[in-house]
């Protein structure tokens, strides 16, 4: 294919033949081809007009629920972990809970001092004290076995 040529497919086997057609035209329309619309696609008998400037200063989605703070997560189900390495814990619609946080160096600074051949690595402990602490907000009071097949590498 020479620079400036654009393929279109329009006929494809096993495919519906309306969507094959809109494709390639609008295959053809994105690389410059003007494309008379108005013949492929039948006009609408009741158009909705849009904005001309973005929202024009009004909303159009859902107003908050006004129940937690704008910097607050606690409105998308995310509740205070209560430990310093988990920043938030969400329960799932199964039962199940979720415990999430920021691992770095920046953010906790004394990690930078367990690394391996330049390369900084959680400590294997910091593993067991994560795990003990999930596991005690769920009521699971002991880890019976612990297996890490890599190293969780940190970066800055």
């Amino acid at each position: 294919m020479r620079e400036g040529e654009v393929v279109a497919s329009f006929l494809r086997r096993d495919r519906d033949q309306a969507t094959t057609l809109l494709t390639g035209l609008s295959r053809l329309h994105v690389h410059g081809v003007d494309v008379v619309w108005d013949s492929w696609v039948p006009r609408a008998t009741h158009s909705v007009d849009l904005p001309t400037y973005a929202f024009q200063r009004q909303r159009y989605w859902a107003a908050g629920s006004g129940g937690a703070s704008a910097g607050s997560l606690a409105g998308t189900g995310l509740v205070a972990a209560g430990h310093r390495l988990l920043g938030a814990q969400v329960s799932l619609a199964g039962g199940d809970v979720v415990f999430t946080g920021r691992l770095s160096v920046s953010a906790q600074p004394w990690l930078a001092d367990h690394a391996v051949s330049g390369v900084v690595v959680l400590p294997g402990t910091t593993f067991v004290d994560l795990v003990v602490h999930a596991g005690l907000q769920v009521g699971c009071g002991r880890v019976d076995e612990l297996t890490l097949q890599a190293p969780l590498v940190l970066s800055g």
